[in-house]
């Protein structure tokens, strides 16, 4: 509050007229009678020298976080639009796809018949003979009955055993590499092998 030229005091007040000294720090208009003018009260010279430099308020160190201004900061990219591919979504996802194809068990068969083959001495012309025997290979020949009965067990497509012959799976698959090698009277020898290999009397062991 400071004195005019013309003498009279400047002082701080409200925007809207009021009589509550709880709204602010400055000037109060009330009447003292009902129709009586306005009467300005003024405050006093302590409320005005604390509304003009009031204390700050004192700050909990624990709740301050310390500002980290480091000049080697990585600067924030900011991304106005994210691009996403929508036939990512639209597209309906085969559960094949996430499997791997499972192994033809009668092309393991065949596998094993042609390794074991081999191991007995067999050649390359033996082992395109195989593969004609247990139908593999489309040639004028026809391939065994047996083969097509065994494959059909051995994919879970039939249950014909009947189909199969009198032998069991391992034995026939032992006259198939004796035969083809030239050597039937080790077809004990053979039927051992394949036995440890996993072809069993009525299907391939895991």
């Amino acid at each position: 509050m400071q004195p005019s030229r013309s003498g009279h005091r400047l002082a701080a007040c409200s925007e809207f007229p009021n009589d509550n000294p709880e709204l602010h720090r400055g000037a109060i208009w009330v009447s003292t009678a009902v129709g009586a003018p306005p009467v300005c009260e003024l405050p006093s010279r302590d409320a005005e020298v604390v509304a003009a430099s009031p204390d700050p308020l004192p700050l909990d160190d624990e709740m301050v976080e310390p500002f980290d201004d480091d000049d080697d900061a990585e600067p924030i990219e900011i991304v106005d639009d994210l691009a996403f591919d929508e036939a990512a979504f639209d597209e309906p996802v085969d559960p094949m796809v996430l499997e791997a194809a499972p192994e033809d068990p009668f092309a393991k068969l065949a596998g094993v018949v042609k390794d074991v083959a081999v191991a007995f001495g067999a050649g390359a012309d033996a082992a395109t003979q195989l593969d004609v025997l247990l139908g593999l290979q489309a040639t004028e020949a026809s391939p065994m009955p047996q083969a097509a009965a065994w494959r059909g067990i051995l994919r879970g497509e039939s249950e014909d055993y009947e189909a199969c012959g009198s032998t069991t799976l391992d034995e026939w698959a032992a006259s198939l590499v004796a035969r083809v090698v030239g050597g039937a009277p080790r077809a004990d020898g053979i039927r051992r092998e394949l036995r440890r290999r996993g072809v069993a009397a009525f299907g391939l062991v895991a």
